[in-house]
């Protein structure tokens, strides 16, 4: 009597090594395959679960991430206010870093020398590193505020005086109300 082996028992063919194309590699990875005649049912390869946890892991740790901007230099500025009485408002400016804010003294002529520390860095929401979300930059920051008696007039930040018309001297214009 000819003895059989467990894989001949089992209907396990001996495979022969030949070339899969990505396509049938592709099915061979997600179609349940079978262990064999004897046992019937499907088997999850090893390959098809370390691929799922490497995976699932991915997606576990992969999310939004932020990116911080980085700091502004500190600067100084010159601002005109054109109003009729510019002499009646106050330039505050925030340093948020330090919990402090500086009053600057607005001239007969309008014109108002001050100076803009380090701002707090902003920062860049990407969801997986890609797709950008949200993007709040340091440029954005209100640190700069128009007083007049004691009242918050307007709020600018850096940006804003970047946009502002400029006078013939090349000093940016602040109509105020």
């Amino acid at each position: 009597m000819m003895r059989q082996s467990m894989n001949d028992m089992c209907g396990i063919d001996n495979v022969v090594k030949k070339f899969v194309s990505p396509f049938q590699g592709f099915n061979l990875f997600f179609v349940a395959h079978t262990q064999g005649v004897a046992l019937g049912y499907p088997v999850l390869r090893f390959q098809r679960a370390a691929y799922l946890l490497a995976l699932s892991i991915i997606f576990l740790f992969c999310g939004c991430v932020n990116s911080l901007h980085p700091y502004n230099t500190p600067s100084d500025q010159t601002l005109k206010i054109v109003s009729p009485t510019p002499q009646q408002y106050v330039l505050k400016v925030n340093d948020a870093l330090n919990g402090l804010s500086k009053h600057y003294e607005v001239g007969s002529d309008g014109i108002v020398n001050f100076h803009v520390p380090s701002l707090p860095r902003g920062c860049a929401v990407r969801f997986l590193d890609v797709i950008k979300i949200a993007d709040h930059r340091l440029e954005d920051v209100q640190a700069i505020e128009l007083v007049k008696d004691g009242k918050s007039v307007r709020k600018l930040s850096l940006d804003d005086i970047a946009k502002l018309e400029l006078d013939p001297n090349g000093i940016p214009r602040l109509k105020a109300k």
